[in-house]
């Protein structure tokens, strides 16, 4: 009996159960964290004006401070992914809290416009590290009958923190000043990065990889036709919630923008469907990742197609922003799902260049809508509903495809 329970000690031993992470708090400080630092994208938007008149410079010029965090943003994944996997999930997490808790704070220490612009670039560098640990995190430390909830819920803090970033700074900002917004988010992100190194597990040293193993991946994965065509609708996904709310806060309706209590009611009217869409993961997961693309994204580009059209009305506008919003929340979860399914054994580097083609996406989009805010809102809804639009027909391309 004895050599009996020896060796299944043994046995034990060499093939010890994973040591699997409490997941109420872990996805908790996941989901805060990821509001925090996606959500510093966000906060100019709702600051366009008053860090305007600060600068003494016209609204749509303050467009430049999210498209300069966008592209350093998406340029930052292409080594934060690979950086990410050398480091482990729980370290790279806590260096980009604190990393980005200094450069946040640089922001509101800029005199000019130009200077702000290149806190905000230096400030989404390094936020960059962040999503790549926080889904290798969870993929990898989260129990797997409870993951797929657990991603659910940390892809929708990525989406929510455009919401709740935007109500958050126009309270703050209106009672303290634009610059009171990015010292508060600069504390914030200290107080994250000593729960995170609390919380959080190590990760086991098998599981760190060369940089160069994962670099040398990108190409072929840029080159898989399903992931190439994934990759492209993803841009047109961040680029179109981008470019809506850009939209409203430059240009939106008289009725909504001439009224803050309007404006914020529009802004938080979205959150519940950040609560309503990671409950219903289970449901959803009965259809194949690229099915949920191709409907969310048509259901999303026809959602801000009726933005346009209900302008006037702001609880018509309120309603078509809610389902597209609950589109979007939808669609990406489903893209990482997709992407990741393809990836082989790399899927660091494809979530990385996954995140990548987001905020080009979003960049790009929102320095249009600066470019053509003379054009009103009408118009310019109608071109990123048309973003969208192909946005879902490469979603179908994607459904089709062996």
């Amino acid at each position: 009996m004895n050599s009996t329970r020896s060796a299944t000690m043994t046995a034990a031993d060499a093939n010890p159960a994973p040591d699997w992470a409490p997941t109420g708090r872990t996805v908790t400080l996941l989901a805060c964290a990821g509001v925090l630092v996606v959500g510093q994208l966000y906060t100019v938007l709702a600051l366009y004006h008053s860090m305007a008149r600060g600068f003494g410079v016209p609204a749509s010029s303050v467009a430049w401070t999210s498209t300069a965090f966008g592209f350093a943003y998406a340029f930052g994944f292409l080594v934060a992914g690979p950086l990410s996997d050398r480091l482990g999930p729980r370290k790279a997490i806590t260096i980009c809290l604190i990393a980005t808790a200094a450069t946040t704070a640089l922001v509101p220490a800029a005199t000019t416009l130009a200077v702000a612009v290149t806190f905000r670039a230096l400030q989404g560098l390094t936020a960059a590290l962040f999503a790549p640990a926080a889904y290798a995190y969870a993929t990898t430390h989260i129990r797997p009958q409870r993951r797929a909830a657990a991603l659910s819920v940390v892809a929708a803090s990525l989406l929510a923190a455009a919401v709740i970033m935007q109500v958050a700074a126009q309270l703050i900002g209106a009672a303290l000043g634009w610059r009171a917004v990015f010292l508060l988010c600069a504390l914030a992100f200290l107080v994250l990065a000593a729960f995170s190194w609390r919380i959080l597990l190590p990760a086991a040293a098998h599981r760190t990889v060369r940089m160069r193993d994962a670099f040398a991946a990108m190409p072929r994965l840029l080159t898989t036709p399903r992931l190439t065509v994934l990759y492209l609708g993803a841009m047109t996904l961040l680029g179109g919630f981008v470019a809506v709310y850009a939209s409203i806060a430059l240009v939106g309706p008289r009725a909504v923008t001439g009224s803050p209590g309007a404006l914020l009611a529009l802004r938080a009217s979205s959150l519940p469907a950040m609560v309503a869409v990671p409950l219903a993961a289970p449901l959803l997961a009965r259809t194949s990742p690229v099915r949920r693309i191709a409907a969310a994204m048509t259901t999303a580009a026809l959602a801000v197609l009726a933005a346009g059209f209900a302008a006037a009305s702001p609880v018509g506008l309120a309603v078509a922003v809610f389902v597209f919003v609950t589109a979007v929340l939808v669609a990406a979860p489903a893209y990482v799902e997709a992407i990741g399914a393809h990836a082989g054994a790399h899927r660091g580097s494809a979530t990385a260049l996954y995140a990548f083609a987001m905020f080009i996406g979003g960049s790009v989009e929102s320095q249009l809508v600066g470019n053509f805010s003379h054009l009103g809102f009408f118009p310019i809804v109608i071109g990123v509903s048309a973003v969208l639009g192909v946005g879902a027909l490469l979603g179908f391309v994607s459904v089709r495809r062996p």
